[in-house]
């Protein structure tokens, strides 16, 4: 397997994080498959973190303490998986718990699609203590459904996927001319499939579970009222720049029982008082969220 890897961090150790222990576990015990990885660990913390990895593939580690999200560190990792002639490159943060058999059956399923033009992102099962969430689909009214989760193999209706653990063709970004870094770090994932699926493409879905955390499904401990108007903020343009007025119909009314749920769900009721907040906001003002 020929795979050009990045990892995002933020504010975590190295050895903390659930992603590189997992990977580093699997190594140990499959040295063979890792001949042909090549990693880069972009960090996006404020303090610079000093590593050094006892394995025989190729890593970089990348310290940016400007901290520009998700997005540009994809792109200086496809930068330099074109300059190295590698096929896919492979997305994960700091979060997700990779399994024993992942590089394995992720190097299996490049193989079956090597040759299929259309297909041009792989991906796993995603779960949250237990709970498949990713992919999913879009539902009449807008709202994101996890698929069949029996379902293995090209998944042909629209999906969409989390950036962590999406293996996505090198040539297809290049022809996107990469990750667009409007997205900088929120809804770039929604972008992605949006874009596979405009340009009539597919993904593939493993059949094969990752467990990772997801910090919008939890307000109160994960997720902090900076980083939810950040959501809010490119959730609407993304809305605005790619869908429909009835799409913003539906999704107007999403925010309206958001507004109800966090408030009867969350500690933190402020979260529900942004999201009304936001709704007035972009009924009255929603061309000023495309300046």
């Amino acid at each position: 397997m020929k795979l050009f890897a990045i990892i995002v961090l933020y504010n975590c150790n190295i050895e903390e994080s659930k992603t590189i222990i997992s990977l580093l576990k699997i190594y140990k015990k499959h040295k063979n498959i890792f001949k042909n990885l090549n990693l880069i660990i972009y960090d996006n913390s404020k303090e610079k973190h000093n590593i050094h990895l006892s394995v025989n593939f190729k890593y970089e580690y990348v310290h940016n303490p400007l901290n520009p999200g998700l997005a540009v560190a994809y792109n200086y990792a496809l930068e330099k998986a074109i300059a190295s002639s590698y096929n896919w490159l492979l997305l994960l943060d700091q979060d997700s718990i990779l399994p024993r058999k992942f590089f394995e059956n992720l190097s299996n399923t490049i193989i079956n699609v090597e040759n299929n033009d259309t297909v041009v992102a792989i991906v796993p099962k995603m779960h949250k203590k237990g709970s498949f969430f990713s992919p999913s689909k879009k539902t009449f009214t807008g709202n994101d459904k996890p698929i069949d989760m029996n379902h293995k193999g090209i998944y042909e209706p629209k999906i969409s996927a989390i950036n962590s653990g999406s293996t996505i063709k090198v040539s297809f970004l290049k022809e996107i001319k990469g990750f667009n870094e409007l997205f900088s770090l929120d809804f770039l994932d929604h972008w992605l499939y949006f874009t596979i699926y405009k340009l009539s493409k597919k993904v593939y879905v493993m059949d094969f579970q990752v467990e990772h955390e997801l910090s919008i499904s939890n307000y109160d401990n994960l997720l902090d009222e900076k980083r939810y108007n950040n959501i809010l903020k490119y959730e609407t343009i993304f809305i605005l720049q790619y869908k429909s007025k009835i799409d913003f119909f539906f999704y107007c009314l999403r925010l309206i029982l958001r507004t109800f749920r966090l408030y009867t769900g969350c500690k933190n009721k402020r979260f529900s008082l942004i999201t009304l907040n936001h709704l007035k906001n972009i009924i009255f003002h929603s061309s000023s969220f495309l300046n």
